[in-house]
């Protein structure tokens, strides 16, 4: 994929920001704010990073509490292969400051 696609849509309007996790992603996503969490949404190849797992989001720290993964079609039957791209949800709270 050469080009910059993040998911959008829903109530909650989302921004775009950058997102980096070490061991499954770094690039742009769409952001939700949701108060106590941040939904953050990209498509990416499938992976099985380990929870609680860190990263940054628009540089802010953070931790990712839940990760839930689907093929690009939700009406198709679920894709196994790793190098398909999937759309890729991650909830994660910002790391309290010291």
């Amino acid at each position: 994929m050469t080009e910059n696609t993040t998911i959008m849509g829903g109530s909650i309007e989302p921004r775009e920001g950058t997102v980096s996790f070490s061991s499954f992603y770094t690039g742009t996503a769409s952001i939700r704010d949701h108060g106590d969490y941040l939904e953050v949404a990209f498509f990416t190849t499938l992976t099985s990073p380990r929870r609680p797992s860190k990263g940054k989001v628009d540089g802010t720290p953070v931790t990712v509490t839940g990760i839930f993964t689907r093929g690009l079609d939700p009406e198709a039957p679920p894709v196994r292969r790793r190098d398909a791209l999937h759309a890729v949800v991650a909830n994660v709270v910002v790391e309290a400051s010291e």
